[in-house]
């Protein structure tokens, strides 16, 4: 019996699921595949005709740390999958330093940065709450000023949020393929989303400039708080929006 995984699990449950998803679709006939598979494959490979015959091939991709977590293939065409699962999943984790310098060289100005780094660290060498970060709360409520003038920019320079969706959500950092689509839900319920419509769905989505750095749908956040642990010196994007779509029947109703 199949593990069906609620989408909104806590963590742990990811490699699993992509092992999972792989074994339900490998070396079966298109005709032995459910319904809402069969849909999914097709909208993975442009509604392309399959015979019934035609064998899937799935299996983890190489690089358990790149974009990619699931290859699947059919008549030697192959497509990426990142798979998600959870109440907020994260979809990119990196270096803060690397991730600051990747900012500039794309050419945000330098003082949006240096407030995302304030932001993400709670102080800086004019600013501290006697000598100790600010929480978020106390960012927010005391410095908001600041975070609107971040969500300002990101909200009027789409092409800047484009780089940002190509790093954080389809290429990543590593010498490894981009990704074709994500995956979101569990082994029998879920939905694909591809390349095209991921930008399209994070610059469409809006958010309240009140709140943490933002680029679009993608919420930016510090891997960890706590004052010199390793999770500090990491930053983490979050795109909340997948577990919302999960639930919209609208949305589900042409993406199954």
């Amino acid at each position: 019996m199949k593990k069906n995984y609620n989408p909104n699990s806590k963590k742990g449950y990811g490699i699993e699921l992509e092992i999972d998803i792989a074994k339900t679709l490998d070396g079966k006939k298109y005709c032995e595949l459910t319904k809402e598979w069969k849909y999914r494959i097709k909208q993975l490979f442009h509604n392309n005709t399959f015979s019934q015959l035609d064998v899937i091939h799935a299996y983890k991709y190489y690089d358990s740390y790149a974009k990619p977590d699931i290859v699947i293939e059919v008549n030697g065409m192959s497509r990426k999958i990142s798979v998600k699962c959870g109440k907020n999943p994260s979809v990119h984790m990196e270096e803060l330093g690397d991730f600051l310098k990747f900012l500039l060289k794309i050419g945000v100005p330098d003082r949006i940065v240096r407030i995302i780094e304030f932001y993400h660290y709670g102080k800086s060498n004019k600013l501290s709450n006697r000598g100790k970060p600010f929480s978020r709360e106390e960012l927010i409520s005391d410095f908001g000023e600041y975070l609107v003038e971040v969500n300002d920019y990101f909200d009027t320079h789409p092409e800047i949020v484009k780089y940002i969706i190509y790093r954080t959500v389809i290429k990543g950092v590593r010498k490894a393929d981009p990704i074709d689509a994500i995956f979101y839900g569990n082994v029998e319920n879920g939905f694909i989303i591809t390349t095209h419509e991921i930008y399209d769905l994070i610059l469409k989505e809006d958010k309240p400039t009140l709140m943490a750095p933002h680029f679009r749908g993608l919420v930016y956040q510090p891997s960890g708080r706590k004052v010199g642990s390793v999770d500090s010196r990491y930053s983490r994007i979050k795109w909340a929006i997948l577990p919302v779509l999960y639930y919209n029947e609208d949305f589900r109703s042409t993406h199954k």
